[in-house]
């Protein structure tokens, strides 16, 4: 079954008692569609309901505009289409939306987590056997440009070891796959 959202590549805005979720794409959530880096603009009380708006953006990042115009629990109208993707309030109090992940780019870890999240790495000797581990919780939400020794969990392998890079969850569930040295250049 095809039955589509809302695609908005211009201004969309949102107030009352708004409801779109339960459009597919195939098997896919596919409900309203943030292109462009377009913002949901709220501009009265969301009343709708938690989970009432599912969305999906083409990019990480802030997606609403205006967000305390929908009251104390507007944060909670929206979702994300996608099933691993999380969503909080950044500092100036409009929602963003993020799927876990994470890459390496020569020293930098370039991390998109929920806060809370924990990035572990481990330096291993050649034969397997781990040496050491670190961890560092992430207490922001959202993307954090940094290299591991700006996130103190700097660990360095002995010689001809290697390293992997995990992203956790609260839980300790991995958000995403591991990073390892030896098979994915930095």
């Amino acid at each position: 079954m095809y039955v589509n959202g809302v695609y908005a590549d211009s201004a969309f805005k949102l107030s009352g008692s708004a409801k779109v979720t339960g459009n597919r794409k195939g098997a896919a959530a596919n409900n309203v569609y943030l292109s462009k880096g377009k913002p949901v603009t709220v501009t009265g009380e969301l009343t709708g309901g938690k989970g009432c708006i599912g969305v999906t953006a083409e990019k990480s990042g802030v997606f609403t505009s205006g967000l305390a115009n929908g009251g104390t629990d507007a944060l909670a109208c929206f979702a994300g289409d996608a099933p691993d993707s999380f969503m909080e309030l950044n500092e100036g109090g409009e929602a963003t939306l993020g799927v876990p992940s994470f890459r390496v780019e020569g020293s930098v870890v370039k991390v998109s987590a929920p806060k809370g999240a924990t990035l572990l790495c481990t330096a291993y000797e050649s034969s397997g056997k781990m040496v050491s581990a670190r961890t560092k919780t992430l207490d922001t939400a959202g993307c954090v440009d940094a290299t591991l020794a700006e996130l103190k969990i700097n660990v360095t392998p002995p010689s001809g070891g290697y390293y992997k890079l995990f992203l956790l969850g609260g839980d300790y569930a991995p958000l995403c796959a591991a990073w390892d040295s030896t098979t994915s250049p930095g």
